[in-house]
């Protein structure tokens, strides 16, 4: 199936939200002193995501190509500003933050090759890449006995864990409804680019 195909007419005002949203995070970062590398990351997220929206009113390129060219830019940066988060604005573990960065970009080129190729393989390639990211941010960069930092990063992999499940039944195996899969595909980043990019900055805010 085509990814985001059916769902034209609400495109607009994803692209709204998304720059209101960009908005709204520059001046709550500013409001609540929060550090500002994490306001610009999830500033530049929600505004990039709203670009790339845009494409699916002209037809530039492909659905799929629309929302890889997304996801390729702003799932490491969130990753990133997840890190971020862990030291209080200030990289704790430089390394390991540029390897979780780069595994997470490798997630979206697999999930890409996946269903461009049709083969599954990349698919789990791109599962153990995630578990990869989620350890090396739980239990390397961050601080699991921080109960701020505990419920920040509970939240992002929690949103984050829908993508693989939709796509494997949804775009794989066409288990679920074509309208489910495209619902999800546009509930999902709302919740874990926009929201989660306010709720971060709540729980950092002074």
């Amino acid at each position: 199936m085509t990814i985001l195909e059916g769902l034209q007419p609400i495109f607009q005002g994803y692209i709204a939200v998304s720059f209101f949203t960009t908005a709204l995070i520059l001046y709550l970062g500013y409001r609540w002193d929060v550090p500002k590398l994490i306001t610009g990351i999830h500033a530049g997220v929600s505004l990039w995501t709203g670009i790339a929206t845009f494409n699916y009113t002209i037809g530039l390129f492909s659905p799929e190509n629309t929302i890889f060219l997304d996801w390729i830019i702003t799932t490491p940066l969130l990753v990133l500003s997840l890190a971020l988060t862990a030291g209080d604005g200030a990289l704790r573990n430089p390394r390991d933050t540029v390897l979780a960065t780069l595994a997470q970009a490798a997630v979206i080129v697999t999930g890409y090759l996946s269903v461009t190729t049709g083969q599954e393989l990349y698919f789990w390639i791109g599962s153990l890449l995630f578990a990869t990211v989620v350890y090396l941010i739980m239990y390397s960069i961050g601080d699991i006995s921080d109960s701020s930092f505990e419920l920040t990063s509970a939240v992002f992999f929690l949103l984050w864990a829908g993508y693989p499940i939709i796509f494997y039944l949804g775009i794989l195996n066409e288990i679920l409804a074509p309208r489910l899969v495209e619902v999800g595909f546009v509930i999902l980043p709302l919740a874990s680019k926009h929201l989660y990019g306010l709720f971060d900055m709540a729980m950092l805010k002074d």
